[in-house]
């Protein structure tokens, strides 16, 4: 008899857990020395979950693998991090392989325009100019009200845009199909996108906004429009800068009263969920939420 030389990696296909709305993503090993922790922290880092680092994993009908050795090549599986969700991941959309582009979402909307707008000068048709925009995106119902940089591409595609926001923003419920204002208006087109301007990416659920938008996130008067500063002997008032600080004071203020936000704040730093973070991880996580606390 022949003896099966033993594989030098192992290949599984991974669904995240809850969500339908994107397809399964290849994952590949090492199988010498691999244990169910190390496992973890490689699908952690390959999939880069909502919910932070990978704890649990599952067959797609919600049975819980324990050992490594349960692992099937080519099978496929749902990472998490607690209790298993019962959805339809069959309909996910087929595997992304490595190297390409994901796939659209299950649900995105299609493009209203698929093609560069045109116009016509002087009898002959011409494309316009494109330009890349830079907007600041929130996540729908975030109590923070923290706001996403996110470079959209140079292209008129509606599906593009919702595509680039899906991978910056990450949504609890999947991929985002629509975008609104902070006033609550509907975007549908890249045309309507303004630079520097922040926006509202939502799911499958409904749009959530605070009752009173924050000081901090009113709109700003540009340089050439603002009232000329007059020189007087008054006292000087609290600058826009020391309303950001009070915003941010008072976010943390509230955070420290609520568990639930207190755990999803330490699930963000603890990226690998050993229960312990780096000085640099604290100093990461502080200038992508509060840049208003960035000073270096």
């Amino acid at each position: 008899f022949f003896l099966r030389k033993p594989m030098a990696s192992l290949r599984i296909n991974c669904y995240v857990n809850g969500d339908t709305c994107e397809p399964a993503r290849p994952v590949v090993v090492g199988s010498r020395g691999l244990t169910m922790e190390s496992l973890f922290d490689r699908l952690t880092t390959r999939l880069k979950p909502r919910f932070g680092a990978v704890r649990r994993l599952y067959t797609v009908d919600g049975q819980r693998v324990q050992d490594v050795s349960q692992i099937e090549p080519d099978k496929f599986y749902v990472v998490a991090r607690d209790a298993y969700k019962k959805a339809d991941y069959g309909n996910a959309g087929p595997v992304v392989k490595p190297g390409t582009k994901s796939q659209p979402a299950a649900g995105v909307p299609p493009a209203p325009n698929s093609h560069p707008e045109r116009f016509v000068q002087q009898g002959r048709a011409t494309t316009m100019q494109i330009k890349p925009k830079i907007i600041m995106v929130i996540r729908n119902g975030d109590p923070a009200m923290y706001a996403h940089r996110v470079v959209l591409p140079a292209s008129d595609d509606w599906l593009v845009v919702l595509r680039a926001l899906t991978e910056k923003v990450r949504l609890d419920t999947g991929a985002v199909r629509k975008v609104y204002t902070l006033t609550g208006q509907e975007v549908s087109s890249t045309a309507d996108l303004d630079d520097s301007e922040r926006y509202v990416a939502v799911g499958t659920e409904k749009l959530q906004l605070p009752a009173k938008i924050p000081s901090h996130l009113a709109k700003k008067t540009s340089p050439s429009k603002a009232s000329p500063t007059k020189h007087t002997n008054s006292k000087p008032t609290i600058t826009a800068s020391s309303k950001k600080y009070e915003a941010v004071e008072k976010t943390f203020k509230q955070t420290l009263n609520n568990a639930t936000e207190l755990a999803a704040s330490w699930s963000s730093l603890d990226y690998n969920g050993n229960g312990k973070v780096s000085l640099a991880e604290i100093d990461k996580w502080v200038s992508e939420r509060y840049p208003v606390l960035d000073h270096k």
